[in-house]
């Protein structure tokens, strides 16, 4: 918060030679004042900000996020792996929000399933384990994971809607997968 920075703090980061260029002017927002001079530095001279395929991603969101983080998520192997090109439009802001765990784990889920080109950002959100649970179980009853070249949207039924409409328990689902895991110890 802005209040809570001294005036030197304050000047230290308005007087970053950023600011000069067009580019970096609307990263001058309520988040900015978050992160230190240093942090600041720190992120923007990553190198990817002079790459097309990741300038798009400098937004004011990036003032999230350490710059370790942001690393982290644009060097996911997959992003640029030439097998997985489909992967890039995941690579947009709110990816950040994302861990880099969970981000790898519903990558490598859906490419288990061979269905690594439905993968879409809302999906990032979810349980990598309750993902790998349903699609378990929609294969085990033929159920398919995709429908009219789209996600099957039953993947995203609360749970009472999982129970009611399809006779899916999902936290007995659980309970077991847990059980079973506990018993392999």
């Amino acid at each position: 918060d802005m209040f809570k920075k001294s005036k030197d703090e304050i000047m230290d980061i308005l007087d970053l030679p950023y600011w000069c260029n067009t580019k970096y002017i609307p990263l001058l927002s309520k988040d900015i004042w978050n992160r230190t001079s240093d942090e600041i530095i720190e992120i923007l001279d990553l190198p990817y900000w002079d790459d097309t395929s990741y300038v798009h991603l400098l937004t004011n969101k990036i003032w999230k996020n350490p710059a370790s983080k942001i690393v982290s998520v644009i060097n996911i192997p997959y992003f640029n792996d030439p097998k997985y090109p489909h992967l890039q439009h995941l690579l947009v802001p709110s990816l950040f929000d994302k861990s880099v765990d969970n981000i790898t784990g519903m990558i490598e889920l859906f490419i288990e399933y061979k269905i690594d080109g439905f993968l879409k950002m809302t999906v990032l959100g979810k349980s990598v384990d309750l993902m790998r649970i349903l699609f378990e179980i929609f294969t085990k009853n033929d159920i398919p994971l995709v429908e009219n070249g789209i996600l099957n949207n039953k993947l995203f039924y609360s749970k009472v809607e999982l129970k009611e409409k399809l006779g899916i328990d999902i936290d007995k689902s659980i309970a077991k997968r847990k059980a079973k895991k506990l018993t392999n110890c």
